[in-house]
């Protein structure tokens, strides 16, 4: 009875031991900042945490009037620019959807809109 009872134990304790790893394994957070005034953008795919993530996302983006303008965990997300400055973003669990969403967002702002960026966090 007591052996039983240890491998039970270990067997619970080695499951968390794997949920556990791919949180320190690189990550699974990404985040897209936007500046309006000078049209910059920043992305940070496969983060740690959300807030590093928006960090990065922001640093990247250049500094004047940026702000994140989308969070994501475990799915795709991409953004779209086009003529004059327009730009669209969507994010999707399915990578080629998130293309083409990016880009419908973006053309209803304009014209000539194509994807910029594009990624997929581990999910």
């Amino acid at each position: 009875m007591v052996s039983r009872t240890l491998i039970m134990a270990s067997l619970v304790a080695s499951m968390f031991a794997l949920v556990a790893v791919p949180a320190s394994a690189g990550g699974s957070y990404g985040a897209l900042a936007h500046s309006d005034s000078t049209g910059g953008f920043g992305w940070a795919v496969n983060l740690p945490s959300q807030s590093a993530a928006n960090r990065s996302a922001l640093s990247k983006c250049g500094g004047a009037g940026c702000s994140i303008v989308t969070e994501f965990w475990k799915t795709c997300a991409a953004y779209a620019v086009g003529q004059n400055g327009i730009w669209g973003w969507a994010t999707d669990r399915n990578r080629d959807h998130v293309k083409h969403r990016a880009v419908r967002n973006c053309s209803t702002h304009g014209a000539g809109c194509k994807v910029s960026v594009w990624a997929c966090t581990g999910h």
